[in-house]
């Protein structure tokens, strides 16, 4: 199980505080395009299981329901820095690019992310979650998460997220064990 916060994966609680459609898209987007980060696992504000996704899956919902988010983001980013980094140079003129691509503040333009925005937003899962039990053993959790479909399973207790495994790594070690004895 790869721990949450791990370079692999970032957890994303919807609040409070609450996370903007900007910002989120923001997020999305750096992450796609600066880090590895392969899969935000969002949750709510109890921390249960909402969805999983890859950073540019995110991003392209976001863009799908709201294409002036990736106007916003691209204009930030237009021109190379006269100094310091990239990261820092659209960190610095994203808020700008906000108000001037919706024609208002960020704060009047934004919209907040909530579990009913993101289903409407038709963003791909690309994990599944398993409910850990007591009763299970660290065999027969295996054996739910191998019966999984997508690439990652997200463990969860009582609803909470614990952690991410992904199907090939693990289906993998197994075999490589299974070949040892």
């Amino acid at each position: 199980m790869v721990a949450l916060g791990s370079a692999d994966f970032v957890t994303i609680g919807l609040g409070p505080p609450h996370w903007w459609n900007t910002r989120l898209h923001l997020a999305a987007a750096l992450a796609s395009d600066f880090t590895e980060i392969r899969g935000f696992v969002i949750h709510d504000e109890r921390g249960r299981f909402l969805l999983m996704a890859s950073p540019i899956e995110i991003r392209r919902a976001l863009t799908k329901t709201q294409p002036k988010l990736e106007q916003s983001y691209v204009e930030a980013s237009g021109l190379a820095p006269p100094i310091g980094s990239k990261l820092d140079w659209i960190l610095m003129n994203y808020v700008a690019s906000v108000s001037a691509c919706f024609g208002a503040a960020e704060k009047d333009a934004k919209e907040i992310v909530n579990s009913r925005a993101l289903r409407e937003m038709g963003i791909r899962q690309e994990g599944e979650a398993v409910e850990r039990t007591p009763a299970f053993s660290p065999s027969s959790l295996n054996a739910e998460i191998m019966k999984k479909e997508l690439p990652f399973v997200v463990i969860t207790n009582n609803g909470v997220v614990e952690g991410v495994v992904d199907r090939v790594k693990l289906v993998t070690r197994l075999a490589r064990f299974a070949f040892s004895l």
